[in-house]
């Protein structure tokens, strides 16, 4: 097999390093086609695309994009190692090391488990919360509905409601998912020592 075809398939990162600072993002992939075009994104989201090229001589691999910003760094130098695929390259005088591994379906990502319904198991207050899949969320409460936007973090499974009640502040969950639950653990000042636990559900509230 050459190194071209080596290259070639659908990737997830494992690891992605800028000097000695760990930047791994959650379920980030890349899809690169023997067409000599590839796809990346995060979960089930795809945010970048364009064309790519290696220099199998060199090993090092470019990409154009024509989706998203432009490239503009050096190409990384390409290894393999156990079944994964390294990159690595200077960016600002900073080294920098993704570490891909190949995967056969898009990885799903929190944020893709949270699209739904849910219902919380206990709760004086919510009666249900829709988080869509356009990141527009309804909460609804014995006292009316009220709605917002909600946002995941890249990095970790931390969700942030930004309410579009004026008085009402955003708040930011880390969330888990156990056992067909969706967990949800106040992760600052004002909610840290909440924990409120969902089951997904098919009727909304009267």
């Amino acid at each position: 097999m050459s190194t071209n075809a080596q290259v070639v398939g659908l990737w997830l990162v494992e690891e992605l390093w800028v000097g000695e600072e760990d930047l791994t993002p959650i379920a980030k992939w890349t899809r690169i086609n023997a067409d000599g075009s590839f796809q990346s994104g995060n979960g089930w989201l795809q945010n970048s695309a364009g064309t790519w090229t290696f220099n199998e001589k060199e090993m090092l691999f470019s990409t154009q994009v024509t989706l998203s910003f432009g490239e503009e760094n050096p190409p990384f130098f390409v290894s393999f190692k156990d079944g994964n695929m390294i990159w690595h390259r200077e960016e600002a005088g900073r080294r920098v090391e993704i570490v891909w591994s190949a995967i056969k379906e898009l990885p799903m990502s929190p944020a893709d488990q949270c699209v739904g319904l849910w219902q919380p198991v206990e709760s004086d207050e919510i009666e249900a919360i829709h988080l869509r899949w356009d990141r527009v969320y309804r909460e609804y409460t014995e006292s009316g509905r009220s709605s917002g936007y909600w946002y995941m973090n890249a990095y970790k499974p931390e969700i942030t409601l930004f309410t579009q009640n004026d008085n009402k502040v955003a708040l930011s969950w880390h969330v888990t998912f156990e056992n067909g639950e969706m967990i949800w653990k106040g992760s600052g000042h004002l909610n840290k020592d909440y924990i409120i636990r969902f089951r997904r559900s098919n009727k909304f509230p009267q």
